[in-house]
């Protein structure tokens, strides 16, 4: 891609903050029964964007993009293993560049700060220290000539939820509909209707302690722009909020359906960004580091999309593209590789096994050892291919590769894919991908009868939550 820069004499301060496993979930981007006031202030004053897709939908990967500005596959980042020694990350960039780059907490990759060009850190164990911290940190920086760069990162919202929910909030929430929303006719796996209403309810409390968690994170952001604003250097900082894939309920994270992929960005910067901006150009999130540095003045080879905040001519990508390799959770290796490209329209993910795709062990926890309802609605076979009509089809709940209708663009698509992963060197293209530490997958899916799939026997040792079965919502 072709080399950014900018002329801008006075480069900003920059204050980035990012969380986990948040995907869109705000009362900005129109959930209306979240109650997120201090994010919302942030998209009321600057832009918001509607369609930042993640280049894969669990953590390392993820910030993979975000912090290099490449593919996963490209820095070595195919599961929760650490980058290639000659990646340069953003905070080595911003300190070749001139800035003073701190770290508040944790980085969330495994490799170390001091690598990823953090000169300074300051050690915060619980998001609460990482809000007051950074609070203090900006009230210190009234009266300085070299700008800084400040990465907060947020362990909410990551499971454990706990039990803790509001009533009002599990009546009223939108259950998205890949998620149990109605009932299940009786069935071998299904045998009551007592039983599966005791499981949609479990599903509506569940995603109501989502909530509560998000209403938390909210409160943490508070005290950042608090200090920032009482340090006035407000105006002259860039401030980025965003996160690295969807939530960890069923088919989002681990998946690369939207509902894994989408994710929230709000960006504020009074010198170049009109308040209250919603756009809806496609982004990629690891456009996001050459636009950093653009606005920084700092030069960067990617595709900023610093043109279009300023209201400039701006050439919109046509596709992006995810992945998914391995993953971890509980201490145990899973392997469901699949890779993906989207446009606004349309969506094609070609699955490279035909096990089910992965689902939380957490959000199973929720459903103890009684797990029929999830095994029965997604333990089919991984199509080898899958397309989707966004337009009609936003949740991606009707494949419709294989239909004569749609051979052409689901041609088109593969081929554009298949490029794509020629062009980045994709290992998948040469076979199954070994893990780098010569782990074993452990799947959470086992043959089961007819050709489908059932779960693995119930461990509770591989999750923090426990069970949701607290009566009646009526």
């Amino acid at each position: 891609m072709a080399t950014v820069h900018s002329t801008q004499t006075i480069p900003p301060n920059i204050v980035y903050i990012d969380c986990h496993d948040l995907g869109n979930w705000l009362g900005c981007y129109g959930r209306t029964c979240l109650h997120t006031p201090n994010i919302d202030r942030l998209a009321s004053e600057g832009a918001l964007f509607t369609q930042m897709i993640a280049t894969a939908p669990i953590c390392m990967p993820s910030r993979a993009s975000l912090y290099s500005g490449r593919m996963p596959h490209e820095v070595g980042a195919m599961g929760q293993f650490p980058f290639d020694a000659e990646t340069v990350c953003m905070a080595e960039h911003l300190r070749r560049g001139g800035y003073e780059t701190v770290l508040i907490g944790s980085l969330k990759i495994r490799n170390d700060p001091t690598w990823a060009g953090f000169e300074k850190v300051v050690d915060a164990t619980r998001d609460q220290d990482v809000a007051e911290r950074a609070a203090d940190f900006l009230l210190q920086q009234e009266s300085r000539s070299v700008p800084f760069f400040l990465s907060l990162s947020f362990t909410q919202v990551h499971r454990p939820f706990g039990q803790e929910f509001d009533a009002d909030v599990a009546r009223h929430l939108h259950v998205p509909p890949y998620l149990p929303v109605s009932h299940c006719p009786p069935t071998d796996f299904c045998p009551a209707a007592e039983r599966n209403m005791q499981n949609l309810l479990m599903v509506r409390q569940d995603l109501a302690t989502l909530h509560r968690q998000i209403e938390s994170l909210d409160s943490l952001v508070g005290p950042v722009l608090a200090g920032l604003d009482a340090s006035g250097l407000a105006a002259n900082t860039l401030l980025v909020f965003t996160t690295e894939h969807g939530p960890a309920i069923a088919r989002a994270k681990h998946t690369l359906y939207d509902s894994g992929l989408r994710t929230a960005l709000l960006i504020r910067y009074p010198p170049a960004i009109e308040p209250g901006r919603r756009l809806g150009q496609l982004l990629s999130n690891m456009d996001l580091l050459p636009t950093i540095l653009e606005l920084a003045g700092i030069e960067a080879t990617g595709l900023s999309f610093a043109p279009l905040l300023r209201g400039q001519p701006y050439a919109e990508r046509t596709h992006v593209f995810a992945e998914h390799t391995w993953g971890q959770r509980a201490g145990l290796a899973y392997y469901t590789p699949a890779r993906a490209v989207r446009s606004r329209q349309v969506k094609y993910i070609r699955n490279f096994t035909a096990m089910p795709c992965y689902i939380d062990t957490d959000w199973l926890a929720r459903f103890g050892a009684q797990r029929w309802l999830p095994a029965q609605l997604y333990g089919q076979p991984a199509p080898p291919c899958e397309l989707y009509d966004l337009v009609a089809d936003p949740h991606e709940l009707h494949n419709l590769a294989g239909h004569p209708d749609y051979a052409e663009m689901q041609a088109q698509l593969e081929e554009q894919l298949v490029t794509f992963l020629l062009e980045t060197d994709d290992p998948i293209l040469a076979g199954p991908i070994p893990h780098p530490q010569g782990l074993s997958a452990i799947p959470l899916w086992e043959p089961g009868r007819a050709g489908g799939y059932r779960l693995r026997p119930y461990r509770s040792a591989e999750s923090g939550e426990r069970p949701l079965h607290q009566g009646s919502l009526n």
